[in-house]
């Protein structure tokens, strides 16, 4: 009789147990059910992040060239040196950071923050110049790796450096015709994808993807190297002679409009544009507004002539100035003025007279169609 309330409270306790059992069982169904429905392709990034890691491959830019095929701006193959700190041996982070620094230039402290940081990739110097790269791959340190990437060179160093520009770290335009058509010159960034083992480790005979990247469409200017030269060497002399703040030379093809030469002082080398004062970087012949001064004469002249206002030998009398509608208007000979002279004499003069006369005889209309359609 006493053996039964045993059995019934026995029985009781396994049903309890099996119960909780069978919910434990439930909740773990139920949140793997969650994790693989709702959390699944999370996960699944994250433990694909954690095994590849990625390495951007810049594309070269393509080649900025003269009217004839003359290279202004190139790209070489450099060495950039990147870490991945897990992989640094334990212990040996300052003397790594001491043979780098040696190397490099680089101060030691900088190095060593670099590659003791919680991260799997860091960059120690980019764009190292060949006997350097040379000595550190020598060195064969574990954890410090390379990839090559392209680097802008200007050949001509100076010459046309206002109107070619530069590119900064990351192969971008900045400045110029490089920032100007960067889309067109910059290409498509390649990617190279490394395989780690769970020590955060390099796996040596593991796949690695490449993507190759597609390099940039290169840029034929209308700019003549040979004019360029001659324009920029006689705008140093005239500098070294008159000592402007600033001057330029712009030789354009009237035929075209085509501009074969665009000289400036100061100027810069784009080699090194971050060794020169900013304000040397700005092309200020199309960047700066102008009058156009005895220049627009030529528009004057040519509608003139063109609608029958004015003949060449026509007569002109030069007094040193001329009043129009109260105010006056003063030619560059006040002192010594021009006198009699015919209009083809009026021109070689760069007369203001003899011009503001002409642009009355065209009047208005006239004038702006010739003004428009230039």
């Amino acid at each position: 009789m006493r053996q039964q309330p045993i059995k019934n409270k026995t029985k009781r306790r396994i049903q309890i147990i099996l119960i909780l059992v069978s919910m434990a069982f439930a909740g773990l169904f139920c949140r793997l059910i969650w994790i693989q429905l709702f959390k699944g392709e999370e996960l699944q990034k994250m433990a694909y992040e954690s095994r590849f890691r990625d390495v951007e491959i810049e594309a070269k830019r393509g080649v900025i060239s003269d009217r004839k095929g003359r290279p202004l701006a190139i790209s070489i193959t450099t060495d950039s040196f990147y870490a991945n700190p897990p992989q640094i041996e334990e212990g040996q982070e300052a003397e790594i950071a001491a043979q780098l620094s040696a190397i490099l230039g680089i101060s030691q402290t900088e190095i060593m923050n670099q590659i003791t940081k919680e991260q799997a990739f860091v960059w120690i110097q980019r764009k190292v110049d060949k006997d350097k790269a040379e000595a550190i791959k020598k060195l064969d340190i574990k954890g410090v790796h390379s990839v090559e990437e392209p680097e802008r060179v200007y050949p001509k160093g100076t010459l046309l450096a206002n109107v070619l520009g530069f590119v900064g770290m990351d192969n971008n335009g900045l400045n110029g015709v490089e920032a100007s058509y960067d889309k067109v010159l910059s290409g498509t960034p390649g990617t190279l994808m490394v395989e780690y083992d769970s020590k955060n480790q390099r796996i040596p005979e593991a796949t690695q993807k490449y993507i190759a990247p597609e390099d940039g469409s290169s840029l034929a200017l209308t700019i003549d190297e040979t004019i360029q030269y001659i324009a920029e060497r006689e705008l140093k002399k005239m500098v070294e002679t008159s000592q402007p703040d600033r001057a330029g030379i712009l030789v354009m093809e009237p035929k075209t409009g085509r501009i074969l030469a665009m000289a400036e002082s100061p100027t810069f080398d784009p080699n090194a544009y971050n060794e020169y004062d900013e304000n040397t970087w700005k092309n200020f012949l199309i960047s700066d507004v102008y009058e156009p001064g005895s220049t627009f004469k030529t528009v004057v002249m040519s509608g003139a002539l063109e609608e029958g206002v004015v003949r060449l030998q026509d007569s002109f009398y030069c007094g040193g100035a001329i009043k129009v509608k109260g105010g006056t208007i003063r030619c560059w000979r006040t002192g010594h003025p021009h006198g009699n002279e015919s209009f083809a004499e009026g021109v070689q003069n760069s007369c203001n007279p003899v011009f503001v006369t002409i642009g009355l005889k065209m009047g208005q209309e006239l004038f702006y169609k010739y003004l428009n359609g230039f």
